[in-house]
């Protein structure tokens, strides 16, 4: 119960910070992701698509990853930590 209320809590603030990156033209960056913390991150990702949203990791299969929120093609501003 727990663990699914901090995942969904997780999912309200990575999406409400997707949207003030948009709306700021500022680029953020997660600190690294467990698998639940991606599982969530994949879950909304469709519905903020439009912030330029994707995970990045050393490689592909890296079990940690961050997560990262910018205007594609946008000019770079400042960094901001989502979490």
């Amino acid at each position: 119960m727990t663990d699914e209320r901090e995942l969904l809590q997780l999912k309200k603030r990575l999406t409400e910070l997707a949207r003030r990156s948009y709306e700021q033209g500022i680029y953020t960056f997660t600190p690294f992701l467990g698998l639940s913390q991606q599982q969530a991150f994949y879950e909304i990702q469709r519905e903020v698509a439009y912030a330029g949203v994707g995970m990045e990791g050393g490689s592909p299969v890296c079990e940690r990853k961050t997560g990262s929120a910018h205007i594609p093609g946008g000019r770079w501003r400042r960094r901001r930590f989502l979490l």
